[in-house]
C-alpha cells in the first residue's frame, strides 16, 4: 500500500515536472508567436496589395482589349488575319459589311482578288515580302483598293491585311484629270483660235478684195500676202503637230559648237545684238542635229526679240555629269516671276514677242525627246537664261555628214494615180501635175475605187495616196499592192495631215506647195527605179 502511495507520489511529481515543462514550451512558442507577428502582418499585406494589382491589370487588360477591339472593328479599312496557308482567321466589321460571306473565316483569301490581282496579294502573304508602301489590287467585284499587309510579331503564321477602297477616290481623281485635260484643251483652242484667226483674217480680206476687182489694184502682190500668211497657218499647225506627236528623229554624234554656228546663221539676229559664244570645241552631243538646232534657233529668236534690238546674247556650253549644259542668256528685262512656272506651255508668252506661241513648248518637247531637261530663270544680273542639257555623245563615234544627192525630176510622159477623198484637193494635184508637162493623172476618191483602176491598168509611174480614206485606209491600201503590185508599191507615197512617224514609205506632209508635190513624185518615180 505504502509502495502504492509512493509510486503515486512519485506519479505526480512527474506529472507536475512535465506540466512546468509544458508551460515553458507555451511560454517560449508565445514569445516567438509575438516575435514574428510583424513580419506575418506585412506578407499578409503584401498579399493584399498583389491581388489589388492584379485585379487592376486585369481590368486595365480587359479595357485595352475592348478599345483595340473597337478600333478593329470600327476601323475605316478592312482589316484581315490570315494563317500561312491563306486562309481568313479573323475580319473585322466592316471587312463583313464591305466583303460580306466572302471574308468569312476558314476562307480563302485569294477568292477576295480578281486573277490579275492574285499573284501580286500571293506575293504580299509569303514570308519573303518585305513591307513596304503598300500596292493597288481589284476586288472580284470590281472594286479598287490599296492593300498592305505585314507579319504579326510573337503570332506565328499570321498576316494583318489592311484593304482600303479607293474606288471613289480614282474616279474622282479621273473626273480631275478630266476637267484638267478640258482646261488645258480650252487654253490651247484659245490660243489656236487667236493665232490662226489673225492669218485667216487677212486671207478673207485678201480673197474679197481680188474679188472686187480694181483698175489700180496690185494682184500679184495681193496674192503674195495670202500665199505668206497660208504659209504662217501651215506653220502653226505644224508646230502643234511637234509638240502633241514628237516625230522619230535620227540621232548623231557631232560638235555642239558646229550646231550653234549654224543656229546663229539660221536665226539672222540683226547686227545690233552682239552674240558672244563660249563653248568647248571638244564637247560632242548625241542628238537629233536639225531638232537641237531647232531649239537653238527658238531660243536665239526669243532672246533677241527680249532685247528690242539692242544688247547682247551669250551662248554657253560645258559638261556636267554626262550631259552638255547648253546656256542661252540675255541682258534683256527678264521673264515675269508669275510666269516663269508655265513659260512651257503652249501660248504662254513670256515676252513682247511675236510668232505661233508655240516656240518654248516646242523647245520643251525636243529637249525631253532626248533625255534632257530644260529651265528657264532670271539672272541675278538682270536679263533671263534658258539652261538645257542634252546626251554627251563620244568624238570617235562621231557621224560623217552625208552628201546630198539631186533628185531626178520626172521626164516625158508620166502617168499618176491620186487617191483621195477631198475632191477639191484631187482637181488642184491634178491641175498642177499637167501643167508640169504632158502628164497624165487618174484619181479615186477611194482606196477601192483605186483597185478596181488598177485591176485593168496598172501602168503608173507612180502613186499618191492620201492615208485616212473612207473604208480601207491608205497604210492597208499599200499593204495591197506590195502583195499584188510590189513594183509600184515602192513607188507609192502617203499624204497626211497627221506628222510623219518615220515610216520607211516617203511621206507628203500636208499642207504642202507645188515643189514638195513634184519633189516626192520625182523621188518616188526615182526610188522605183524608172528614168
Amino acid at each position: 500500500m505504502a509502495d502504492q502511495v509512493d509510486r503515486v507520489a512519485e506519479l505526480e511529481a512527474e506529472l507536475e515536472a512535465a506540466r512546468k515543462v509544458i508551460d515553458t514550451l507555451i511560454g517560449r512558442v508565445e514569445r516567438q508567436f509575438h516575435a514574428d507577428e510583424p513580419n506575418q502582418v506585412a506578407v499578409i499585406k503584401a498579399f493584399a496589395n498583389l491581388e489589388s494589382v492584379v485585379e487592376q491589370r486585369t481590368r486595365e487588360l480587359s479595357e485595352s482589349q475592348a478599345r483595340y477591339r473597337a478600333l478593329y472593328d470600327h476601323s475605316p479599312d478592312m482589316l484581315l488575319t490570315v494563317d500561312d496557308n491563306g486562309r481568313i482567321t479573323a475580319a473585322n466589321q466592316t471587312s463583313q459589311a464591305g466583303l460580306g460571306q466572302m471574308c468569312a473565316p476558314g476562307n480563302r483569301v485569294s477568292a477576295l482578288f480578281t486573277e490579275d490581282s492574285q499573284p501580286a496579294v500571293a506575293e504580299a502573304l509569303s514570308s519573303t515580302f518585305e513591307p513596304g508602301d503598300g500596292f493597288e489590287v481589284e476586288l472580284s467585284d470590281g472594286r479598287i483598293a490599296f492593300m498592305v499587309a505585314a507579319k504579326i510579331p510573337g503570332f506565328s503564321g499570321a498576316t494583318q491585311v489592311g484593304l482600303r477602297d479607293i474606288t471613289a477616290r480614282r474616279e474622282l481623281v479621273a473626273q480631275l484629270s478630266h476637267a484638267r485635260r478640258l482646261a488645258a484643251l480650252g487654253h490651247l483652242a484659245a490660243g489656236v483660235a487667236h493665232e490662226i484667226n489673225n492669218p485667216l483674217s487677212v486671207l478673207q480680206l485678201g480673197v474679197e478684195y481680188l474679188l472686187n476687182p480694181t483698175a489700180d489694184q496690185d494682184v500679184p502682190a495681193q496674192l503674195q500676202v495670202i500665199h505668206d500668211h497660208s504659209l504662217r497657218i501651215a506653220r502653226i499647225v505644224q508646230n502643234l503637230q511637234s509638240f502633241a506627236h514628237p516625230r522619230s528623229d535620227e540621232r548623231e554624234i557631232f560638235p555642239i559648237e558646229d550646231v550653234v554656228r549654224s543656229a546663229i546663221d539660221v536665226a539672222g539676229i540683226p547686227a545690233p545684238v552682239d552674240i558672244v559664244t563660249d563653248i568647248n570645241p571638244q564637247l560632242n552631243i548625241k542628238a537629233d542635229r536639225g531638232r537641237v538646232e531647232q531649239v537653238l534657233v527658238n531660243l536665239l529668236n526669243n532672246a533677241s526679240a527680249a532685247l528690242g534690238g539692242s544688247g547682247e546674247v551669250r551662248i554657253e556650253a560645258d559638261e556636267n555629269d554626262g550631259f552638255a549644259s547648253i546656256r542661252v542668256q540675255d541682258n534683256g528685262p527678264g521673264i515675269a516671276e508669275d510666269l516663269l512656272d508655265h513659260i512651257f506651255t503652249p501660248f504662254v508668252s513670256g515676252r513682247v514677242r511675236r510668232g505661233s506661241g508655240l516656240g518654248l513648248a516646242i523647245v520643251w518637247s525636243i529637249v525631253r525627246e532626248h533625255g534632257g531637261s530644260i529651265r528657264a530663270t532670271n539672272r541675278s544680273t538682270g536679263g533671263a537664261e534658258f539652261e538645257f542639257t542634252i546626251p554627251l555623245g563620244r568624238a570617235d563615234q562621231a557621224t560623217p555628214r552625208g552628201v546630198v544627192t539631186e533628185v531626178l525630176r520626172p521626164a516625158g510622159h508620166r502617168r499618176f494615180l491620186v487617191v483621195d477623198d477631198e475632191v477639191e484637193l484631187l482637181e488642184v494635184i491634178a491641175a498642177f501635175i499637167t501643167m508640169r508637162g504632158n502628164h497624165q493623172v487618174v484619181t479615186a476618191p477611194t482606196a477601192e475605187a483605186a483597185l478596181e483602176i488598177l485591176g485593168t491598168d496598172s501602168a503608173f509611174d507612180a502613186v499618191l495616196t492620201d492615208i485616212r480614206l473612207p473604208g480601207m485606209e491608205g497604210p492597208e491600201f499599200l499593204k495591197v499592192l506590195e502583195r499584188d503590185y510590189p513594183g509600184l508599191a515602192v513607188r507609192t507615197v502617203l499624204m497626211s495631215g497627221f506628222f510623219n512617224k518615220g515610216a520607211s514609205t516617203r511621206y507628203l506632209q500636208k499642207p504642202f506647195g507645188h515643189k514638195a508635190l513634184w519633189d516626192a513624185l520625182t523621188e518616188a518615180i526615182a526610188r522605183g527605179g524608172r528614168q
